[in-house]
């Protein structure tokens, strides 16, 4: 019971770890569709620009 406590106690003081660890994994993953749709982008500018041609 004891050791059960004290998992409890350290998972606790882990918690701010955790969060920062899944705010920085949204922050990658909202980056990387940024950088999907910037691309896209780009891309359809090119493809304008080589059918205006």
């Amino acid at each position: 019971m004891l050791a059960y406590t004290q998992f409890r106690f350290q998972l606790h003081n882990l918690r701010p770890f955790f969060a920062y660890l899944h705010s920085s994994l949204i922050s990658v993953t909202q980056k990387r569709k940024y950088i999907h749709y910037y691309n896209n982008n780009r891309m359809k500018q090119k493809l304008k620009g080589l059918s205006q041609v």
